[in-house]
C-alpha cells in the first residue's frame, strides 16, 4: 500500500502526455507528481509538477537544475492562493477541461480495472509504471515469514476451495462474523462490501482461540503459505482488479466513514476505504491478521469467491484432530504436524 500515492501520480502523468501533445516524456522523477519533459514548440526541457506543487520538493530540488517548472493545477482558487509565492523559474496553470474528464476516466480504470488500463496504455507511457512493479520486487525480496488459513476441515464440505491443492478464497466481507467488518459507504447506496472481496490470513498458526474459532474446536486443520508465493499467485491470476494487503490495525475507534453523493471512484477517499476494511475493534487484537484485498468494478454475486492458487509450505493438525500420514500438495510430500498441548502452560506445541 505504500505506492498507492505513486501510482495516482503515473497516472495523472499518462492522462497529461495524451492531452498535452505539446511536451514530449524525457525522464520520470520517481515517487514524485514530476516529470521531465520537451516543449516541441521551444524545444526547451522543463519539469511538469501536476495536479500541486512539486513533491517531494527535495526529490524535485535534485533533478531540476535551474529548469523551469509549470505547475499544473485542477482548480483555479489554488493559482490563486499561489500567487506570488513561487520562484522565478516557476510558472502556473490551470488544468485543461479535456485532461479534467480523461483523467477521472483513467483514475476509475487504473484502479477498478487495472488489467484493462494497462492494455490500453501507450507504450512509451509504460515507463512510468515499471519503477513500482520494480520496487515491489525488490522489497518482496526482503520478506520471508509464512501466513496462515485455519479451517474447520480440509476435506468434501470445502472441496468448492480444494485447500489441499493449494486454493484461497476472497470472501464477502458480507459474511464476516463482525457486523462492523468493511462498513464504509464508497457513493450512490453502493456499500464498500459490494465492490470488495478479502482473504484473511493470520501469522500465528498455534493461537489457541483461532483453533476454537475457525478450525472446528481444534479438530480441524491450519495451511501456512509463504507471503512470496501468495504475492506471485496474486500477480498471476486472471481477476482485473487491484489487490492491496498487510496487517489489519485495531483500535477502540471505528474509522471515518464517508458518505459520498456523486456515482463514480475518488482516489481522495480511496485512504477512507482502506481505513474501513484494515481496521478492526480492538478486542479481534488476538487474530494477528493480514489481510489481501480485492476491489473490482466487478459487479460481484453474493456467493462468487474469487480464487487463487498458492503452493502450500505446511499443514498442521489440531490438538483434537486426527492425524494422517504424508500427503501430496503441489506435487510435493507434506507430512502434517500434530499440534499438541503443552503440560505446564497454556501453548500449543
Amino acid at each position: 500500500m505504500k505506492d498507492i500515492e505513486s501510482y495516482r501520480y503515473a497516472i495523472a502523468k499518462s492522462t497529461f502526455l495524451k492531452v498535452y501533445s505539446d511536451f514530449e516524456f524525457v525522464k520520470d522523477i520517481e515517487r514524485s507528481n514530476c516529470m521531465v519533459v520537451l516543449e516541441k514548440s521551444t524545444e526547451k526541457k522543463l519539469i511538469i509538477s501536476i495536479l500541486a506543487k512539486p513533491t517531494p520538493k527535495n526529490k524535485v530540488e535534485k533533478v531540476s537544475n535551474e529548469m523551469p517548472i509549470i505547475i499544473y493545477y485542477r482548480y483555479k482558487n489554488l493559482i490563486d492562493n499561489y500567487k506570488g509565492k513561487h520562484k522565478n523559474n516557476t510558472e502556473v496553470r490551470l488544468l485543461n477541461e479535456k485532461f479534467i474528464e480523461m483523467y477521472r476516466i483513467d483514475e476509475q480504470m487504473a484502479f477498478l480495472c487495472p488489467v484493462k488500463y494497462q492494455k490500453n496504455l501507450p507504450d512509451s507511457h509504460i515507463k512510468l509504471f515499471n519503477p513500482l512493479y520494480i520496487r515491489a520486487e525488490k522489497e518482496l525480496e526482503q520478506y520471508n515469514f509464512s501466513l496462515h488459513k485455519y479451517v474447520d476441515n480440509y476435506c468434501d464440505k470445502h472441496s468448492k476451495f480444494g485447500f489441499l491443492n493449494g486454493n484461497l478464497g476472497f470472501t464477502n466481507p458480507a459474511k464476516f462474523n463482525d457486523p462492523f467488518d468493511c462498513q464504509g459507504v464508497i457513493n450512490n447506496n453502493v456499500f464498500l462490501v459490494d465492490k470488495v472481496r478479502v482473504l484473511c490470513l493470520t501469522k500465528d498458526p498455534k493461537n489457541i482461540l483461532m483453533w476454537s474459532y475457525y478450525a472446528n474446536n481444534h479438530k480441524g486443520t491450519c495451511f501456512a503459505y509463504k507471503y512470496k508465493d501468495l504475492i506471485n499467485s496474486i500477480s498471476l491470476s486472471d481477476y482485473d482488479a487491484i489487490v492491496f494487503w498487510g496487517p489489519v490495525k485495531y483500535s477502540k475507534k471505528r474509522p471515518q466513514q464517508k458518505y459520498i453523493s456523486a456515482n463514480r471512484f475518488y482516489f481522495t477517499y480511496l485512504h477512507i476505504y482502506l481505513k474501513n476494511i484494515f481496521t478492526k475493534f480492538e478486542e479481534w487484537s488476538h487474530e494477528q491478521e493480514f489481510r489481501f484485498v480485492m476491489i473490482s468494478a466487478k459487479d460481484w454475486t453474493n456467493e462468487h469467491v474469487p480464487t487463487i492458487t498458492v503452493p502450500i509450505e505446511n499443514i498442521y493438525l489440531g490438538c483434537k484432530g486426527s492425524s494422517f500420514g504424508p500427503i501430496f500438495c503441489n506435487s510435493r510430500p507434506i507430512t502434517p504436524q500434530q499440534l499438541s498441548m503443552d503440560p505446564d502452560e497454556y501453548l500449543l506445541v
